[in-house]
């Protein structure tokens, strides 16, 4: 097993919310074998959201919970990743468009062979 961030947001009022600023929350993986399969388990514990204590802890996320990874390429220290539908629910403000960006990038970026993060 290895030990990776999932990057949430925080229940934060409006008036007082930075629309990128993400948390990371850590979690234990299984053990894979390149980096590519690594970021893709990752990115699927990250759209499953927040545990149930986490989120009595106030943590919370705007990608929405029903995407699926369509495609996920890292070349160069480039990762282009692709989803079946919207990150975020189709009603979302940006805002919540910003968050569910941030934490993606925040999320693929924390592995050092990936540098930029590119959304389709």
């Amino acid at each position: 097993t290895q030990s990776a961030s999932l990057f949430f947001t925080k229940n934060q009022t409006a008036d007082n919310a930075d629309c990128a600023k993400v948390y990371p929350v850590a979690r234990v993986i299984a053990q894979k074998d390149n980096v590519s399969n690594l970021l893709r388990t990752t990115l699927e514990l990250l759209i499953k959201g927040p545990r149930f204590v986490e989120q009595g802890e106030e943590y919370a996320s705007a990608i929405d919970a029903t995407i699926k990874i369509k495609d996920l390429v890292i070349k160069d220290g480039s990762a282009k990743i692709s989803f079946d539908k919207k990150i975020t629910g189709k009603d979302a403000q940006a805002c919540e468009e910003k968050t569910a960006t941030s934490q993606i990038i925040k999320t693929a970026t924390q592995f050092s062979s990936i540098k930029r993060v590119e959304i389709k």
